[in-house]
């Protein structure tokens, strides 16, 4: 994988704290994402490089990079992608 995927336009975010709250307006629907996942959510602009965001995260949360960071952004995505936040 080398680029995030993009947000869907049509999904609000608020940042609230070290959390994010995502609004779909189309389905009407709240989700609340963790710390971890509103930094990568955050970065989803179909141009970031993913490693980026494991430096990102790595820095964040004082880890050594090769500590499953990428694999924990893959599962992140692929939560997005089950509940439709992102645009193929």
């Amino acid at each position: 994988m080398g680029t995030l995927p993009r947000q869907k336009p049509e999904i609000l975010t608020r940042i609230i704290g070290h959390e994010a709250m995502l609004y779909d307006t189309k389905l009407e629907m709240i989700h609340i994402i963790n710390d971890t996942a509103s930094i990568v959510w955050q970065h989803c602009d179909g141009v970031t490089e993913i490693e980026d965001v494991v430096k990102k995260l790595s820095s964040v949360f004082d880890l050594n990079e090769d500590n499953n960071v990428k694999k924990d952004i893959e599962d992140i995505l692929e939560d997005f992608n089950k509940l439709n936040l992102l645009s193929n």
